[in-house]
Formats: C-alpha cells, structure tokens, sequence
C-alpha cells in the first residue's frame, strides 16, 4: 500500500502484517513520511520490528535510524542498538545525531558512546598519519583520506553533544566560522567543557587551522582499534 494506507485506526495497531507494511514504509522515500507518523501511533507493537529492520540492514535508510531514535525515547537501547554498532561508520553517525535531535542522550549507556568515541579516534589517528605520510600522492587519494578524516571528526563531535549538550556543538560552530582571538575563544570553550582526556582527542580534531600533519602528531597516541587490514 502507498501512504493512504498508513493511516490506520488504532484498534489495528496490534494487527503484524500492518505493523511490517509500516516499517516496510519506512524504508521507501514515498511513503518515510506517514510511515513515521504511522510509527508513533503504532508504538510497541512496531518496536521489534524496527529493531529488526536496522539489524538485517536497514540502518542505511535514514527514515528508519531516525524512527528508531524517536522510538529509543520510550522503548530503550534496544531499538537503535543494531545502528549504533553498525560497521558503516557512517550509520553510526547517523544514530547518534538522530539520538541527539530526540532529545535522546540517556538512552545510550555510557560504555558505548566510549566504545564510538575510541573508534573514532583510532580511525582519526590512522588516517591522519596515512594523509600526512602520502603528502605527494595524487589529489583523489588525499580526498578519500580527508574524508575519512572529516567523518572521525563528525562521529567525535557527535558523541560529546550527546554528553555535554548543544554547548559542544555551538563552541564548534565558533571554531568553524571565527577566526583569530573568537576561534580561539571557541577553542577554550571547549576545553573547559570537556574532559582532559576528550580535549586530547577533539581539539586536534575540531581546529581546521592545524594542518594534517600537527593533527596526526596530536593524535599519535591513540592506539588503534584491533581491526584487520582489510577493513582499514
């Protein structure tokens, strides 16, 4: 069914088959919109199946990691789990800025956001050492590596707003946008705010005036994830 058969009366709501046509929705970009609102409406009975949808690879729609963030609120860890630990670093960044826009940061326990952030890191790390080692290589190259830079930088930022709130976020638009004596006031907002053993990470990170090579010397610390070649 299209999205006129979103619109289900509550007493449908239990009924299996509705709930899969819904989260099915969820996954098309006709129909995200009513499947969302369906979803609310549709509550527990929708929350396996969302679950699920994420599970078996469905975290690659942004509807549906949005919807599960949104469901994360009621129901729990659970529902958002399989995207947050997602191989895709990309979903992952995806649940946490969904977490973050619903108003979500308690559900994540606190040994995962760790888990996120010493991924980033390490990633960070790695690939701040591989830019700053091919320096002469070709342009596409140092792209892809820039990218993947950027990426760790978003997925840090990410884990500390959920932690410390919108002040993370607004001190890094500071440190984007100023320049001269505002950015480096944006620079010590955040350290204040911050851990010292954050600090360490994301102010090398966050600050767009070092080059990669004061980056990847900031970062040298950070061991790597115990992840194979193949995946690097």
């Amino acid at each position: 069914g299209g999205a006129r058969g979103l619109c289900l009366p509550r007493e449908r709501a239990g009924e299996r088959d509705v709930v899969r046509r819904v989260v099915a929705a969820l996954e098309e970009p006709r129909t995200a919109g009513s499947a969302t609102a369906a979803v609310r409406r549709l509550a527990d009975s929708a929350v396996p199946l969302v679950a699920a949808a994420l599970a078996r690879g469905g975290a690659k729609r942004p509807t549906l990691v949005r919807a599960a963030a949104n469901a994360a609120t009621e129901h729990g860890l659970a529902v958002i789990e399989p995207a947050l630990r997602d191989r895709d670093r990309v979903v992952v960044l995806a649940a946490l800025e969904a977490l973050d826009a619903a108003h979500a940061a308690g559900v994540v326990p606190p040994d995962v956001l760790d888990g996120v952030f010493g991924d980033a890191a390490a990633h960070a790390s790695r690939t701040l050492a591989a830019r700053a080692a091919l320096a002469g290589s070709d342009l596409p190259l140092r792209r892809a590596l820039e990218d993947e830079r950027d990426l760790a930088r978003r997925l840090v930022i990410a884990v500390l707003a959920l932690r410390h709130g919108d002040r993370v976020r607004d001190a890094v638009r500071v440190v984007d946008a100023a320049e001269g004596q505002r950015r480096a006031l944006g620079v010590e907002a955040l350290d204040v705010l911050l851990s010292r053993e954050e600090a360490t990470i994301a102010l090398p990170l966050v600050r767009r005036d070092l080059t990669p090579e004061e980056q990847a010397a900031a970062l040298r610390h950070v061991v790597p994830a115990e992840r194979g070649l193949g995946e690097w």
